[in-house]
């Protein structure tokens, strides 16, 4: 399960746009404000983009996941995340320690393929 986290942070780094791709339109996004939680592929689509988080560096420092209720898994990524772009001239950039918990759930008569259902961020 710990690769399957790459594919998510390599799109958050090079294509943040794509990122939708892994949501649906039942898919919920709780980022900083613990009261608002943003509901749906373009909604959750337009908030990350709004975070600014291309060319960013990630650190994936643990990854944890567990089965859960039904064929869903729950997954919490602990890392580091650089708080300005990389291609920015500043030779070193502060990193900040980041949480995210993810519940993946199986999609529609796919039993294989999976969308995340619930994604919370927190710094």
């Amino acid at each position: 399960m710990k690769m399957g986290a790459i594919p998510y942070y390599h799109l958050l780094h090079e294509h943040p746009k794509s990122l939708h791709r892994f949501y649906s339109s039942s898919s919920t996004f709780t980022y900083d404000n613990p009261i608002q939680t943003i509901t749906g592929t373009e909604a959750i689509a337009k908030c990350i983009e709004e975070l600014s988080l291309k060319q960013r560096h990630v650190k994936i420092r643990q990854v944890d996941c567990h089965s859960t209720f039904g064929s869903s898994v729950v997954v919490q990524v602990c890392g580091e995340i650089s708080s300005t772009s990389i291609n920015n001239l500043q030779s070193q950039p502060f990193m900040k320690h980041f949480v995210q918990t993810f519940v993946l759930t199986s999609a529609d008569n796919f039993e294989q393929k999976y969308y995340v259902h619930n994604d919370i961020l927190r710094y």
